[in-house]
């Protein structure tokens, strides 16, 4: 009886073992490869928008171009001018830099300051970058707020350009959609930290 008391042991033992051992393979394998299918199509998603954004950047700076050299062609040599012209440009002009300020944070080409980040040790970094991204987003998603509570306001009191007569809603609806995409990325941003530092705490333990 001790014997074959002993054989059950450690028989059940084994089996405990193999059971951790799937369970290991299985969060190692399985549930990395479906985190990293997730974030395959996220940047696929990102990178079909920031085609688009191309497409915008490129036209809005065409018509900008056009107009404003037809406007010094008119203006010097025929004495004559586009009233609107200025007006157009000006507003072109804006939604590119918001455009703009969207595709350089796809591309992770903002400014950013890194005395902080140089004094923190390697093992830091990541988590200092997850914090970066994370209060980032928060801002873009506020400022946001508050340019949807301008296109309300301009929307609700009917204003209009001085030279085109356009509705100012549709300038002002350049903030929250460049904000908007910019908290996407950023939040996309510390996503993909967090699962870094999620993926290295599983290796680790």
């Amino acid at each position: 009886m001790p014997g074959t008391a002993d054989r059950i042991v450690e028989t059940i033992y084994h089996r405990y073992l193999i059971n951790i051992k799937a369970l290991k393979a299985c969060r190692g394998t399985g549930t990395r490869t479906d985190r990293g299918s997730g974030m395959k199509a996220i940047r696929r998603v990102d990178d079909a928008v920031e085609q688009v954004e191309i497409a915008l950047l490129t036209a809005a700076f065409a018509v900008m171009a056009s107009v404003m050299f037809t406007q010094v062609v008119l203006r010097y040599f025929f004495f004559r001018s586009i009233f609107w012209a200025e007006e157009l440009a000006m507003y072109l002009m804006i939604w590119i830099i918001c455009i703009g300020a969207s595709v350089a944070t796809k591309r992770r080409r903002h400014l950013m300051i890194d005395a902080l980040v140089q004094t923190v040790p390697p093992g830091g970094k990541r988590y200092l970058a997850l914090a970066s991204s994370a209060v980032s987003a928060a801002a873009c998603f506020l400022m946001a707020k508050v340019g949807a509570d301008y296109v309300s306001a301009a929307r609700a009191f009917g204003q209009v350009s001085v030279a085109m007569h356009l509705p100012m809603w549709i300038l002002y609806l350049s903030l929250p959609v460049a904000t908007v995409m910019m908290g996407l990325r950023f939040t996309a941003l510390a996503v993909e930290e967090a699962a870094k530092l999620f993926r290295r705490g599983t290796e680790g333990g």
